[in-house]
């Protein structure tokens, strides 16, 4: 998984504890996708690969029947548990400063995400997405995620805080009443990305106990970080998401790919081998992905997935995601 998105271990730990108050075999589970536990129990700041740590999530949800797992995990995180990261926003002097560091220095904790901040009518919306179309299902990291962010607003928030809403990118469950009571606010469903709607005069509120001398010196520490797993970003991730954006304009083609990455297609294609795959696997990859995602939505047609993956008949994509998952679509979304 060299070269990968990575996630601190810090992220873990309160997974891992979750799983042991349950009286599970945490270490076995952790073992089935690929994860040390007692590594990560060891080490906060060891990084471990974002897809096994998605896989993670989704498996611990499904073995202790508790389909709410992420968003009780989330909440529970303290500013602690994000490292330096965490401290950059304890010691950021209001909400508002909090917010925008967030953004800055989030690839000191987790990479292979995008977090956008958007104003509009009052309100700003903080969203979160895995960039990798590949990373699926992940219900469980996007719950984890928002709920995570609630946790801060509640621990940096004087004066109490509650959300205007909040967003998911999958489908709603049968029943949301226990989303809606551990959020304390409306949720919706099957939204472009993952998001925490909150007031923006909520910005303007001070931390509770800010200190701007230790703020500059844990903001270097921060820089450095992200610089340092930025570099460590593999380059087939790289080809992954920049397939998955074009895709809903056609099929990309490698000399597509390469000029915006500055190199020819030669070198593209060499660099890919030395990652051990190719330009086919890598849009193998980002159709398999964006395919588990559209399925999801059941307001497309499969033919119109088909279309939106680059697929001029539905027959085409039937046959390459019987090849990927065993299975055809529509037996896929059915189940």
């Amino acid at each position: 998984m060299g070269g990968e998105p990575t996630i601190r271990a810090g992220a873990i730990t309160g997974v891992l504890g979750a799983l042991r108050a349950f009286g599970f075999d945490a270490e076995g589970l952790f073992g089935e996708v690929g994860l040390d536990a007692g590594a990560i129990d060891a080490d906060a700041e060891l990084t471990v690969p974002l897809r096994n740590f998605v896989a993670m999530l989704e498996l611990a949800a499904q073995r202790i029947s508790a389909p709410r797992f992420g968003l009780r995990v989330g909440l529970a995180h303290t500013p602690a548990e994000l490292g330096v990261l965490g401290y950059v926003l304890v010691h950021s002097p209001d909400l508002g400063a909090a917010v925008s560091n967030l953004q800055r220095y989030v690839g000191a904790h987790q990479q292979g995400a995008d977090l956008t901040i958007e104003r509009e009518d009052g309100l700003v919306r903080i969203g979160y997405r895995i960039s990798d179309p590949s990373i699926q299902p992940r219900v469980q990291d996007a719950e984890l995620t928002v709920a995570v962010g609630v946790a801060l607003f509640r621990d940096l928030c004087t004066g109490g805080f509650r959300a205007h809403e909040v967003w998911f990118e999958h489908g709603a469950p049968e029943d949301d009443a226990e989303h809606r009571e551990l959020l304390g606010c409306p949720v919706r469903f099957a939204m472009p990305t993952n998001c925490l709607v909150v007031d923006e005069a909520l910005l303007e509120r001070p931390t509770p106990a800010p200190d701007a001398a230790l703020l500059g010196i844990l903001e270097r520490h921060a820089e450095q970080l992200v610089q340092e797993r930025q570099q460590a970003s593999s380059l087939s991730e790289q080809v992954r998401v920049a397939i998955a954006e074009r895709l809903k304009d056609g099929v990309p083609t490698l000399e597509g790919i390469a000029r915006p990455l500055g190199m020819s297609e030669a070198t593209l294609r060499r660099r890919l081998d030395d990652e051990d795959t190719s330009f086919r696997a890598e849009l193998d990859a980002a159709r398999h992905g964006l395919a588990i995602r559209y399925l999801g939505d059941a307001n497309l047609t499969i033919t119109e997935v088909a279309f939106l993956l680059g697929y001029s008949d539905g027959t085409a994509f039937h046959r390459a995601f019987k090849r990927w998952s065993g299975e055809t679509p529509r037996a896929y979304r059915r189940r």
